[in-house]
């Protein structure tokens, strides 16, 4: 259901906003499918809430303002809390699939 849920958001310019941080898999492959077929699609972003922390609502919206207000872009980007760090956008380990997969010799 996920993947409808972050196509539907994309296709509408929405960003999504979830607990599950397995969409951070589905945040990726978009990053990796678009460079590898050289289209430039883009999403508004993905904001994941922690799941553990049960954060009051009054608490998630001033958070996900903070993301909002900040500086930090939002677009094609995921944004994950840790109480140890705050939020933060984990790298994109590579763009580049011909490193994974080289082509026949």
């Amino acid at each position: 259901m996920i993947r409808l849920q972050f196509l539907t958001a994309a296709t509408l310019g929405r960003v999504l906003l979830t607990h599950n941080e397995s969409d951070f898999l589905l945040h990726e492959a978009w990053r990796l499918w678009t460079a590898t077929w050289g289209v430039v699609i883009d999403h508004a972003g993905v904001i994941v809430l922690p799941q553990h922390e049960r954060w009051h609502p009054a608490r998630s919206a001033q958070e996900i303002e903070v993301i909002l207000a900040g500086s930090a872009a939002l677009t094609n980007n995921l944004w994950l809390w840790r109480s140890s760090r705050g939020w933060f956008s984990p790298p994109i380990v590579s763009l580049s699939i011909s490193e994974h997969c080289p082509g026949p010799s």
